[in-house]
């Protein structure tokens, strides 16, 4: 009957002896169906549609969060792709100027080199002390649920007084120790912006201070690569 069509209802009764029926407050209830909440879910393709969690995993999909939303990456050229000295990133190094290398400029310093592309940022890596940056103003909309960026660490000293982090605004929001065990191959990491995302311009900035110094074992060099960062929906 509820197809919003108009009908009659009655209430008939056949009342025998001292029998009696009361009936009162009558409504028709409508169902309210359940919805699930909807969230960015970044597809094996590369795009981004907005889905509930369970359908987003059912599609191999990567869900973000309840509420979030597709936005584009705002971080210009995470990828570092205009080189050494470019204009989307400040860049600084001790002693080499700048920690955006290439293979044929750097090395593969016992790791993978870049991610994607030609050039990646190259923390660490020497015998002298070093302190390398690249930072650069980003707008960080409502919306984004995390900061991402690629991570390599092909050699450790042991010394955790290395260091590569990450600030917002001069906020700490991730760091590595030189103290951690080394990886090679790149792995995701994502950190969650909370407040940040306020559709606001926010300094972004990786960081590290490396060392010559070793805890034990022969020789070695902290050695930190990132590649491939955003801001958006999708790393």
């Amino acid at each position: 009957f509820a197809d919003g069509k108009e009908h009659r209802i009655e209430f008939n009764s056949i009342c025998t002896a001292l029998t009696n029926f009361f009936v009162d407050d009558i409504s028709i209830d409508a169902i309210v169906p359940i919805c699930p909440p909807f969230g960015a879910c970044c597809l094996p393709n590369g795009s981004c549609v907005s889905l509930p969690e369970a359908n987003c995993l059912a599609m191999n999909g990567l869900y973000r969060g309840d509420g979030t939303a597709c936005v584009a990456n705002t971080v210009n050229q995470g990828g570092f792709e205009d080189g050494p000295n470019g204009p989307a990133w400040v860049e600084s190094s001790t002693n080499f100027g700048t920690p955006v290398c290439s293979l044929a400029a750097c090395g593969n310093g016992d790791g993978t080199g870049p991610r994607t592309g030609t050039y990646w940022a190259f923390f660490g890596g020497t015998a002298l002390t070093e302190e390398g940056a690249v930072q650069q103003s980003v707008t960080i909309p409502l919306g984004a649920a995390t900061l991402d960026f690629y991570l390599e660490m092909p050699t450790a000293s042991g010394n955790a007084a290395d260091f590569l982090e990450v600030t917002i605004d001069g906020l700490q929001v991730f760091e590595k120790l030189g103290n951690s065990a080394p990886f090679v191959g790149y792995q995701l990491v994502s950190v969650p912006l909370g407040a940040f995302a306020n559709n606001g311009v926010h300094a972004l900035r990786f960081h590290s201070i490396t060392s010559a110094s070793r805890t034990s074992g022969p020789p070695s060099n902290t050695v930190f690569f990132v590649d491939d960062v955003s801001i958006g929906s999708c790393p």
